[in-house]
């Protein structure tokens, strides 16, 4: 897998700085993956992240980020959301893998949604 960017985890993450990260990111992957018509294949850069599987569920919450013990990476999104919907809650959920690269975390182990959120992290 390919790092898009590094980030050194002492620096504290403005607004503003994430801002400048997010275009960098995402000019990145218009290069890498010619993702240069709208709309984006969302699944595929679902895919060049890691994910191995996106599937609708009964939830109640709009989606979630998993990762299999075999460190499969998968993402579920609400069944019977909009496709406008599900095509958000993915992206929401790449941005959860791009936020955890970018800080050096690796993402293991199950993954739900906990009581314990990061705010900044989810506002970006």
């Amino acid at each position: 897998m390919q790092t898009i960017l590094s980030f050194d985890t002492d620096d504290q993450m403005t607004i503003g700085s994430a801002l400048q990260i997010s275009t960098r990111v995402l000019n990145e992957y218009l290069r890498s993956l010619d993702l240069s018509e709208v709309p984006v294949d969302i699944e595929r850069v679902a895919r060049f992240h890691g994910v191995t599987s996106i599937e609708p569920r009964r939830l109640k919450v709009e989606g979630y980020l998993g990762c299999l013990p075999n460190d499969q990476l998968f993402i579920r999104f609400k069944l019977g959301s909009s496709p406008e919907r599900q095509r958000f809650t993915i992206a929401h959920e790449i941005g959860h893998i791009i936020i955890a690269r970018i800080q050096g975390r690796i993402i293991r182990g199950p993954i739900a949604r906990a009581n314990v959120r990061d705010d900044d992290e989810e506002r970006l």
